[in-house]
């Protein structure tokens, strides 16, 4: 959305007519969707900049999560159990993701919406303590969607019972969670020490404690645990449905309860928890020894969401800068005038721009896995795995830079800005670390799989759509990347093999290297697409800058201002760059395309 002058504040603004970038995303990769369905975007936007602003910030600072230990028995005092309680804004504007249809018309059984349309709603929303909880109910519902009707004939009615509970539009959807991280075994998910026990009448009884688990208080969880005699590691692990009640009016608790809620960083009006099983009932969804492939199939559809997550929180950022920067105004000249906020703007949206692609690539690579080909499911694998880890770390760049913009004034709980830079530290460690990323494209490019082959395919068919007329030199860019990728990752299948140390010794820098080589075809993608249909250049330079950023070490400092820089005007208010505008800077030409691009 175009600005002559940025307001004072945030508040207020419809953050889905703000991000101009996704809309033109939509509009390049997926019209149909944005004609049935603008209009609700556009009205969570303003929703999110609005009842959610204002919620999130109430929720943070003045009515957190609280965990009490409430008497179960009054006949017996000593009968007590940890109830986590949160406060009705937050459950309101929860319960609003739900009510507009972004669950139920993706999983709608007779004309459902592709899945990019929950994901929307997470990079739109931009909270993360809002946007998590959905980001485990989306793929909670897809799992027992997939799997309810292979269960047991004797559950089955109540676990579909459940899906339906996840599917509510009335303002009373029961919200999920992914009860994964025990505290012996972090990642390692194969360790699950939580035991399942048969019953006679097909259902299971759970024992374990659960050490991390976000959404504390939801309705509805998944949860991995061990049968007896199954098999050590992976094998003897099952996916199981643990509801928080267990009859039809959701009136008697199941046997467990929250024994302690986390102090965070951030993210601080999501409930995080300790949970300790005492017999919980549970359904068995998934049995052994197929329970952890499913969990980490769940994990994939999460790790979407934090993606888009991440891309949001970086938008937001970016606004938050842009408000403040207009009307700061030390020594008497605004911030948006000056060079080096300008520097800082720039990169922060190239960090941004590049992070939202590889977010939405993600998200559209979802939906084509499910009914496409083998080679659709390594490429929504891979993507994923980059995404995930990528714009998570970018999403902790962006918001560090606007902090510093706000300098002392980032620092305090009176702005967004210091509330949105520390719930951006959980995206990096949520669903999975680097390291946990990097193990995943691991076994998606020098094993069985033949995810180098895919991944250098599709980047191939990148660059050879690119025009040369103006992206010569572009292309030529992404040709050598290219080229270097696929000499890496030849040595590294030649090396590998089965040898889990090679892998080991070098996975995490595939993940950075594949990761900026991605976000960089996407960036040259989406320009050329901006340039045809909207006849604006801004994303080919802000992809000329990113590419400086991530590939070119600077050896001297650059005494001229830049092209986009020269355009900052237009860049700061929104305004298309066109063609014209950039050659003729200083006297250029056409040529200039061909040979660089500072002035």
């Amino acid at each position: 959305m175009a600005h002559t002058c940025w307001p004072a504040t945030t508040r207020g603004l419809n953050l889905y007519d703000e991000n101009e970038n996704l809309r033109r995303a939509l509009k390049r990769a997926a019209p149909d969707l944005l004609a049935r369905r603008e209009a609700d975007l556009r009205s969570l936007g303003a929703f999110a900049g609005g009842k959610l602003d204002a919620a999130a910030d109430y929720s943070d600072r003045i009515h957190p999560p609280v965990l009490t230990r409430e008497l179960t028995d009054p006949v017996h005092p000593g009968t007590r159990r940890g109830r986590v309680h949160l406060n009705d804004r937050y459950l309101d504007c929860q319960q609003e993701t739900y009510k507009r249809g972004f669950l139920a018309t993706v999983l709608d059984p007779v004309k459902p919406e592709p899945h990019l349309y929950a994901f929307l709603a997470q990079m739109i929303g931009a909270d993360v303590p809002w946007g998590c909880p959905f980001a485990m109910t989306h793929p909670d519902a897809i799992a027992i969607a997939r799997y309810a009707p292979a269960c047991a004939p004797e559950i089955r009615p109540a676990v579909q019972a459940l899906l339906q509970e996840l599917l509510r539009t009335d303002g009373q959807t029961k919200t999920g969670a992914t009860w994964v991280t025990e505290s012996h075994s972090g990642s390692d998910a194969g360790n699950t020490a939580t035991e399942a026990v048969p019953q006679a009448d097909g259902t299971h009884r759970l024992y374990g404690v659960k050490w991390f688990t976000s959404n504390a208080g939801a309705g509805i969880a998944l949860t991995l645990a061990r049968i007896k005699g199954q098999g050590d590691g992976a094998r003897g692990l099952g996916l199981y449905l643990v509801p928080s009640h267990i009859d039809q009016d959701w009136q008697i608790e199941n046997e467990y309860e929250v024994t302690h809620l986390k102090e965070k960083l951030g993210t601080r009006a999501l409930a995080t928890g300790e949970i300790r099983l005492d017999g919980a009932l549970a359904y068995e969804l998934v049995p052994p020894p197929q329970g952890l492939k499913a969990m980490m199939e769940v994990l994939g559809c999460s790790r979407v969401h934090n993606a888009m997550a991440a891309a949001g929180t970086m938008h937001r950022a970016l606004m938050e800068v842009m408000c403040w920067a207009e009307h700061r105004k030390p020594f008497g000249k605004p911030l948006l005038e000056r060079p080096m906020i300008q520097k800082s703007i720039i990169d922060m949206n190239a960090e941004w721009m590049a992070g939202s692609a590889m977010a939405i690539e993600a998200a559209i690579s979802f939906d084509q896995a499910v009914s496409g080909s083998e080679d659709d499911r390594i490429w929504m694998r891979i993507v994923t795995a980059l995404a995930k880890y990528k714009t998570a770390v970018q999403a902790e760049s962006v918001t560090n830079a606007a902090k510093n913009i706000f300098a002392a004034a980032g620092y305090v709980e009176d702005y967004p800005v210091t509330r949105i830079n520390r719930d951006a530290q959980v995206l990096t460690v949520w669903e999975g670390p680097k390291n946990v990323q990097a193990l995943e494209l691991m076994r998606m490019i020098c094993r069985r799989e033949p995810g180098d082959a895919v991944f250098m395919k599709r980047l191939r068919a990148i660059a050879q759509g690119l025009p040369d007329d103006p992206m010569i030199v572009d292309k030529s860019n992404l040709d050598m990347r290219l080229l270097y990728l696929e000499n890496a990752l030849e040595q590294l299948r030649a090396r590998t093999g089965d040898d889990d140390n090679t892998a080991d010794q070098v996975a995490d820098e595939f993940l950075d290297i594949m990761s900026d080589v991605l976000s960089y075809a996407l960036l040259l993608h989406e320009a050329a697409w901006e340039m045809t249909n909207e006849q604006d250049m801004k994303k080919l330079l802000v992809a000329r800058r990113y590419y400086d950023l991530t590939f070119e070490r600077k050896l001297i400092p650059g005494f001229q201002p830049s092209v986009l820089q020269a355009q900052f005007e237009k860049l700061s208010r929104g305004l298309p760059i066109p063609r014209e505008s950039v050659t003729a800077l200083q006297g250029l030409d056409d040529s200039f395309f061909a040979v660089g691009l500072t002035i």
